[in-house]
């Protein structure tokens, strides 16, 4: 394709986004988001790596070695893992599928990156936060009025035990937070939606965020944890997110060890599965909290840590002494459980 004839890469970003995806494929917001972060990034590697801004970066310029060096750029400086960047490349290619209906003649360019072989990618292992890294990490938030935001997002995080989608898209008309048992209503995956209960620190929270909120912006966004930038007002991203709780795990770090080198937002999800389990919540009730389709996908949770382990051997080995002088079903039985086996 002649350069000079080539449209700009972003001509229908707009219309994909915001018509194509929501109206015509009836697509959540979560994914309109999900699908303009990844646009976002490339904008960001198309500009810092190639000097290609959004008024200069053109189909022409979308090789296959470009998209290539992009997924490389999202692995080595964004940290993201073969997943995510599978999934950034998925966007990619289904917005330049919709920009080929809108040009045929951009059917060649479509074509050459549909050919990208997706990253091959592990089971993710999630590592976990402790109660004292957790601790470590709120009490590291400044207060002042940013600080008081990202601590009510933080604390809703995990005593929600939401996905961060699921966050981002709260408004606060989804909070009821009087009566006898306060709750949130939550959006999940596949339309599902669920009610989680909330926790009274998590409630007096929340109460003062948007009290300040009524106080200073008048409420100007029915969203319940917004970005402001000038006169405009927006969805919070995931890359905000993220960028906030690497800072307050770094601070959080220098007088708490048990802080995780890579905090991520899913780790608080996976910190109150957690801490669920340690207080003997059974699975199938861990698994409704969390919104989970089936009840393997919450087994991911199930590990037990070494406190678990070390409780449960210490138990053990007090009905093996008494094995001694009666018999060992007992014993054999609480061996096997261990495993997560039966006789």
């Amino acid at each position: 394709m002649n350069s000079r004839q080539s449209p700009l890469f972003f001509s229908y970003t707009y219309k994909f986004l915001h018509e194509y995806l929501v109206k015509d494929l009836g697509k959540s917001e979560k994914t309109e988001i999900s699908y303009t972060d990844a646009l976002t990034l490339f904008r960001r590697y198309s500009t810092n790596e190639h000097s290609l801004d959004i008024d200069k970066l053109q189909f022409s310029h979308i090789t296959k070695d470009f998209i290539l060096d992009f997924r490389s750029w999202l692995i080595a400086k964004q940290g993201n893992k073969p997943q995510t960047a599978n999934q950034r490349i998925a966007a990619i290619n289904s917005y330049l599928h919709f920009a080929a209906g809108e040009d045929i003649a951009l059917s060649s360019v479509r074509i050459s990156i549909a050919t990208i072989p997706m990253l091959r990618a592990e089971k993710p292992q999630v590592e976990g936060i402790s109660l004292n890294a957790l601790k470590a990490i709120f009490d590291a938030i400044p207060n002042i009025p940013r600080g008081r935001r990202d601590l009510a997002f933080l604390v809703l995080l995990y005593d929600s035990g939401a996905r961060i989608s699921e966050i981002l898209t709260l408004r606060t008309e989804d909070l009821q937070m009087d009566g006898q048992y306060p709750h949130v209503h939550l959006f999940g995956k596949g339309q599902k939606n669920r009610e989680v209960p909330l926790g009274k620190s998590a409630v007096t929270l929340l109460k003062g965020y948007i009290q300040e909120l009524q106080n200073t912006e008048k409420l100007s966004s029915d969203l319940l944890f917004h970005l402001k930038r000038e006169k405009d007002i927006g969805p919070m991203s995931y890359d905000c997110v993220s960028k906030f709780i690497k800072k307050y795990a770094d601070a959080a770090r220098e007088s708490c060890p048990e802080v995780p080198v890579n905090v991520t937002a899913h780790m608080f999800r996976h910190a109150k599965a957690f801490h669920m389990l340690e207080n003997s919540i059974p699975i199938s009730i861990i698994s409704r909290f969390l919104g989970h389709a089936n009840i393997s996908t919450t087994m991911v949770y199930a590990k037990p840590s070494i406190e678990m382990i070390r409780n449960a051997l210490e138990h053990s080995q007090g009905i093996e002494q008494k094995a001694k002088k009666k018999d060992y079903s007992e014993y054999e039985r609480r061996r096997l459980e261990l495993c997560g086996i039966r006789k």
